[in-house]
């Protein structure tokens, strides 16, 4: 199984993949190889909320998530 992800130049550095531990920053276009069953992926933000994006309504932070492909 493959995991992919498309980063803009506006969220570089803002997010994490983490496979069975492993830290990858999300930069640019990638794709990882992944074991079903095996391997334990999460995708982590990896900056403090001070960078979040506010809305002008809302109090909760509008959070920019990367795409993944």
């Amino acid at each position: 199984m493959q995991l992919g992800c498309q980063v803009s130049q506006e969220d570089l550095g803002l997010w994490q993949l983490v496979v069975n531990e492993k830290v990858i920053d999300l930069e640019g276009k990638g794709m990882s190889e992944l074991r079903p069953g095996v391997d334990k992926v999460f995708v982590r933000q990896a900056v403090c909320p001070g960078n979040m994006l506010w809305d002008r309504i809302s109090p909760i932070p509008l959070i920019r998530s990367p795409r993944f492909i």
